[in-house]
């Protein structure tokens, strides 16, 4: 069964500060695609495969009145794969231990555009 198969959600394409770290977040990256369920984090850092990681996102959206916001929103899941290529920054996927009801409105918010 293919990744995409798996997924309940499709990842979307964000680009958007993160800081993770296994107990808080501590260390820096960027978003590349997000969903309800998980994410992919571009960074210098990485923990290893199964870890524990606490992700603190913050990302952009539109507010009712359709001006644009931050919000900063805390998710806790654990690592599922790790890329390390040489020279370049790495990557990590990280799955969601649990659904964030407000992830889920700014992610349907930002899929629908």
């Amino acid at each position: 069964m293919s990744t995409k198969e798996r997924r309940s959600y499709p990842r979307i394409e964000i680009r958007e500060s993160v800081m993770f770290g296994e107990d808080k977040p501590v260390h820096s990256g960027k978003s590349e695609n997000l969903s309800p369920e998980g994410m992919c984090i571009i960074s210098d850092k990485v923990l290893p495969p199964k870890s524990n990681i606490k992700i603190n996102i913050n990302i952009k959206h539109n507010t009712a009145e359709n001006s644009e916001t931050w919000e900063d929103i805390t998710v806790d899941g654990e690592v599922v794969w790790v890329d390390t290529p040489p020279g370049i920054y790495s990557k990590m996927g990280i799955k969601f231990k649990k659904h964030n009801d407000r992830l889920i409105q700014i992610y349907e918010a930002k899929a629908s555009k």
